[in-house]
């Protein structure tokens, strides 16, 4: 087991609510572990001073109070929330709307670049075949001459 899986299992193992193997585990990590040993000792001590707290103790009339709050507050929101929720609500909206603008520009700038490389490409085989002596459009093969230096 490694620290962090053991200190996830300090207070099960305090209160000995792990199963035999998990405890074996827990145990033996806690013998080669001297941080989690430590935090052990921390927690047991912690435990400790709670037990010796008395109950907390509620004062009188507080659940008759609080039935009251709740039950007889207007379940209308408040003004200020509301106007919280509208803000959020465009906030969210502009941003949407925000990314959504930025993606369509993408995708302009993607098909611009496509046209570029496509155009590029088809300008790269129309002056190959030329150098080779092809007609690319004529889809048959014309032979090049250069009446330069004849005589």
């Amino acid at each position: 087991m490694n620290c962090k899986q053991v200190e996830s299992k300090l207070s099960a193992y305090l209160d000995q609510e792990l199963s035999r193997s998990e405890l074996a585990m827990v145990r033996s990590h806690l013998h080669d572990c001297p941080e989690c040993a430590v935090a052990l000792a921390q927690l047991s001590h912690l435990k400790d001073l709670l037990a010796v707290q008395p109950d907390p103790v509620a004062p009188d009339g507080l659940e008759e109070r609080l039935m009251q709050a709740v039950f007889t507050k207007s379940h209308r929101p408040a003004p200020r929330r509301i106007a919280l929720a509208w803000a959020g609500s465009a906030a969210f909206a502009c941003a949407f709307a925000g990314a959504w603008m930025w993606l369509q520009a993408a995708d302009a700038r993607d098909t611009d670049m496509r046209n570029q490389m496509a155009k590029s490409d088809f300008n790269l085989a129309r002056d190959q075949a030329y150098a080779a002596g092809g007609d690319p459009f004529a889809g048959n093969t014309v032979i090049l001459t250069s009446t330069h230096g004849a005589r």
